[in-house]
């Protein structure tokens, strides 16, 4: 007997869409159905390209019975929101990141997640890429010994172009500026392939070059458990996009991730490589990576299979919790614990 397709909504229809609708397109026993934008433009575009219906209004979309599964590639500010509201309504929903704008909506949407069976999903690709996992996994090991420290950097570069729409830059619609939107990803990986809990951070945020309400510049410390520690610093006021990068210092050698490739450091400072790139095949920008399809399909596969979901709303948690406690340490002057996952 032929298992029915699931019929997919994809909320929002920015750029990011366009690598959902991609994923989708790859996945058996999935339909894109519906893309829903509120303007008008944009999801009948977007309707048209990939042969799904367009909508406008979200609510009516989530109270449609025939959708099964939402993607939310929505502005920041109405993630939590479209979560609770879509999973209440016995949809499966795959957010992008950041999950939410605070913690507070973060655990409302872990909690809505929870009291459906786990229904929730959020976006963080670029653990999928094979470069993170072989570098958690080597870490794990303890092939090169006790981790000891890592090291985060992200350089690049964003005008006043990028914050001239209707929620980029503004602290209550984006949550917060080049930590939330750009170096979450980087932030994400630091935590997931250290195999540890962050506990404590201290650092600053600052405005370096751009006259806009959230962060272009982020440098702060991170205490793990075990005493690892990490270093991060991010900005968007550098002159161009630069190549990231994400250390490992472990007692018996060092480990160097920069963009997709993993590195192993030698004695004179030589990069070995240990994992290559794979070469971008779609329409989205470079630093997205190859990871949407992946995770996506995975996703699905656990929908379809009954297992839980490999990034939920407790593993897309740890990020965000570090990266509120930083401001909240910033502006306090002082190091701050982060909360741990709820």
């Amino acid at each position: 007997m032929n298992r029915r397709k699931l019929r997919t909504a994809l909320l929002g229809c920015g750029g990011i869409h366009v690598m959902h609708a991609q994923a989708l397109a790859q996945i058996e026993d999935v339909e894109l159905a519906v893309v829903c934008d509120n303007k008008k433009e944009r999801a009948d575009a977007s309707a048209a390209r990939y042969g799904a219906e367009a909508a406008y209004d979200i609510d009516a979309v989530l109270a449609r019975p025939d959708i099964d599964v939402v993607h939310l590639c929505l502005p920041h500010y109405l993630h939590a929101s479209v979560a609770v509201k879509a999973l209440q309504a016995g949809k499966w929903v795959l957010s992008e990141k950041p999950m939410a704008t605070s913690l507070e909506d973060a655990q409302a949407m872990i909690a809505a997640g929870d009291a459906v069976g786990g229904k929730l999903g959020v976006i963080f690709q670029n653990r999928y890429n094979e470069s993170s996992r072989v570098m958690r996994e080597l870490i794990a090991s303890g092939k090169f010994g006790a981790l000891r420290g890592l090291r985060g950097m992200v350089n690049w570069v964003r005008d006043m172009d990028y914050y001239s729409d209707d929620w980029h830059g503004r602290k209550a619609l984006e949550g917060g500026g080049v930590m939330m939107n750009q170096a979450i990803h980087t932030l994400d990986l630091m935590q997931w392939v250290s195999g540890k809990q962050a506990l404590r951070v201290a650092g600053h945020v600052e405005n370096l070059s751009l006259p806009i309400e959230v962060e272009d510049t982020a440098a702060f410390r991170v205490e793990f458990t075990d005493g690892v520690v990490g270093i991060f610093y991010a900005t968007v006021a550098y002159v161009e996009d630069m190549t990231v990068e994400l250390e490992a210092v472990l007692e018996g050698g060092t480990l160097l991730l920069r963009g997709d490739r993993l590195y192993q450091v030698d004695d004179d400072g030589e990069l070995q490589p240990l994992v290559t790139a794979a070469l971008l095949d779609s329409e989205g920008k470079a630093c997205w990576g190859m990871g949407h399809q992946t995770q996506i399909a995975d996703f699905y596969r656990s929908i379809g299979e009954g297992c839980p979901i490999a990034i939920d709303g407790r593993q897309g948690f740890p990020a965000l919790a570090i990266i509120q406690t930083l401001y909240k340490a910033s502006a306090a002057g002082k190091p701050m614990d982060i909360p741990a996952v709820p």
